[in-house]
């Protein structure tokens, strides 16, 4: 893979590896409807119904912000040729992150 052929190439190079990210700027929209719905879960007053197949599918989400803290920190310490996981601290599945 990609990560391979930098290694290979001799090219100095820092990765940043993030899950889905979120957070003010995000424009897709696939964890806003969530946000939305429990901000104002008091006038909504309904249920979010949670698909079978994602009710014990863990998953990771990276903040957008977290990601530009990465990447100030990664060049400020002079890091070359080390690749970095960037996500929330913990796993999770949507029902616990709702509820």
């Amino acid at each position: 893979g990609a990560e391979e052929a930098l290694r290979e190439s001799g090219i100095p190079f820092v990765i940043l590896r993030c899950a889905d990210i979120v957070g003010p700027r995000d424009t897709t929209y696939r964890w806003w409807q969530y946000q939305v719905w429990s901000e104002h879960f008091d006038i909504i007053n309904t249920g979010f119904g949670v698909p079978n197949m994602l009710k014990y599918m863990r998953f990771s989400l990276t903040y957008g912000g977290d990601v530009g803290q990465a990447v100030v920190s990664a060049l400020g310490k002079g890091v070359t040729n080390r690749a970095y996981n960037v996500a929330m601290d913990k796993p999770f599945t949507l029902p616990h992150f709702l509820l």
